[in-house]
């Protein structure tokens, strides 16, 4: 915590646009605070968590940054504000008394997406994205200070859109280096995003150390990583597999750091990645993620309803003369067909046996306000960025399991100034000859990733991320010999299916929600 005058602010503030040591990045903030209040949050540009108290006004004002990239955390006890980035800090708290949310942990079960404000304690909220606190006198106001907009497009060749974003792209990356003698860790997969920001790290500074998820046996993305590593021999790379891991152990390690049974699906598969890149010495660790869903998006179809709802037929043409040849008036028409009667909004279907559950503990499946887009490669990031749960809540746990061993997350790809660049280019600027990531895969970043990333179009969703699956299913059916002492959960229906061999049990569920009760 720093004092200034009579100001305190606690958090982890990492300002881009200014000094990256945390003391001065609060005196920073302390600074702005003082001259505009409330009002300069919007224009803070970095990764950010805080909470300001104004002692002579008996006040609290705090906020989280544009993506949620740091957690804010916060319970009011005994007419006290307490504040953390982790929620374990507040749940052991001595002044504090977690309450279990019951009602959280049946729409956990029950796979429902939790409330942005809420955690599996009830009294216990997190802050959301994107929006700032104002207590003083019992009275909270929260409020959202930031909104994803469409910038205006700007008028740009497709050269100089492919040069700019890799200058900013660069940018981005060597904000978020480490500013001491650390060496960076890298999550290396097989895709082009890991593998970009790696080589732009490793063109800036050379010590670094990458870590890779591959299954022990089985197919994994170990081939496209040793083809990257062959082009950038300098960069150090351990392999992390499951052998001899017992991921129901993982799953109860991280809802007890997590202090909530985990949501994202990928924190708790990267504990011994985690410990690798800690054990190489490092204390901050870039990580890919957040390219699919924005400046990496692989919408193409998204590309194709913007050029035809702006009249652009010469560049459908050219993707339809690209896929075939011969035959692309076929191509072309089919592209149109497809905007008008393919391209509604698409739900995700949440449904799945529900039988483990006692029958007045079943949610019926939630249903979505609105899909994901499919008609704008804007409302696509905007969906999948700021406005999804599962963003958050990725961010959050890998902030929380990284933290257990002394690791900072960062994404350059989540950027916000990149990001708006991105979002202002022309949609000819973002596919191209049927390649979908195309700032990505040109031939300006040839000296970054070899060809086989480049133009790999089978990568499959998890990658090397969550690898071997067939590997650790089998430590996990064991757990069903065990009984789940939980109100919500019919016992003799999961030793029924285990004697049968059903493997429709949501096992992973069964065992974060008893560590939560154990705990």
């Amino acid at each position: 915590m720093l004092s200034h005058s009579q100001l305190d602010i606690q958090g982890d503030i990492h300002i881009y646009s200014h000094s990256s040591l945390a003391e001065q990045a609060e005196e920073y903030v302390l600074s702005l605070f003082t001259q505009t209040e409330n009002n300069f949050v919007n224009k803070l540009y970095g990764d950010f968590s805080f909470l300001i108290h104004d002692q002579t006004k008996n006040e609290y004002f705090g906020a989280r940054d544009h993506l949620g990239v740091i957690p804010f955390f916060y319970c009011f006890q005994n007419d006290k504000i307490f504040y953390s980035t982790k929620l374990k800090d507040l749940v052991h708290n001595p002044e504090i008394t977690p309450q279990i949310n019951d009602d959280w942990v049946i729409r956990y079960l029950n796979d429902w997406e939790e409330e942005e404000h809420e955690t599996a304690y009830s009294n216990i909220f997190r802050l959301p994205p994107a929006h700032s606190l104002h207590y003083k006198n019992g009275n909270l106001k929260i409020s959202r200070y930031w909104q994803m907009t469409k910038p205006e497009t700007i008028n740009i060749s497709r050269e100089e859109a492919c040069r700019l974003f890799r200058e900013k792209l660069t940018y981005a990356v060597k904000q978020r280096l480490p500013v001491d003698d650390t060496p960076l860790a890298s999550e290396l997969t097989g895709g082009v995003d890991s593998t970009t920001i790696t080589a732009l790290a490793s063109k800036i500074d050379s010590a670094i150390h990458s870590f890779t998820h591959a299954a022990e046996h089985g197919n994994d993305e170990r081939y496209l990583v040793n083809d990257f590593l062959e082009m950038h021999p300098e960069i150090k790379h351990k392999l992390i597999t499951k052998k001899n891991v017992n991921i129901a152990d993982d799953c109860r390690w991280a809802t007890t750091h997590l202090a909530q049974p985990p949501r994202a699906g990928v924190g708790e598969w990267a504990r011994q990645l985690m410990q690798a890149a800690s054990e190489s010495g490092s204390k901050i660790i870039f990580s890919g993620f957040g390219g699919d869903e924005g400046v990496s998006q692989r919408a193409s179809g998204c590309a194709y309803a913007e050029f035809i709802k702006n009249h652009q037929w010469g560049h459908i043409y050219i993707e339809a003369k690209n896929r075939r040849p011969i035959l692309w008036p076929y191509t072309f028409s089919h592209i149109i067909y497809k905007y008008f009667f393919k391209s509604k909004p698409l739900f995700f279907d949440n449904s799945f046996d529900q039988n483990f559950l006692k029958p007045e503990f079943r949610l019926p499946p939630q249903k979505q306000n609105h899909g994901l887009p499919r008609k704008s490669t804007f409302e696509y990031t905007k969906y999948l960025l700021p406005d999804r749960r599962h963003t958050a809540q990725r961010l959050e746990e890998s902030y929380q399991l990284g933290a257990e061993f002394g690791l900072q997350y960062r994404y350059p790809l989540l950027d916000i100034k990149l990001i708006d660049f991105f979002n202002s280019l022309p949609t000819h600027c973002k596919v191209y000859l049927n390649q979908n990531r195309y700032l990505f895969r040109n031939e300006s970043m040839s000296d970054l990733t070899p060809k086989t990333i480049r133009y790999n179009y089978d990568k499959s969703i998890g990658g090397s991320i969550v690898p071997g699956l067939d590997e650790v299913w089998t430590t996990l059916n064991s757990e069903l010999d065990q009984v789940f002492d939980l109100p919500h959960i019919n016992q003799h229906y999961i030793k029924q299916a285990h004697q049968e061999k059903h493997p429709t049990i949501p096992i992973y569920l069964l065992i974060a929600c008893k560590e939560l009760y154990r705990k």
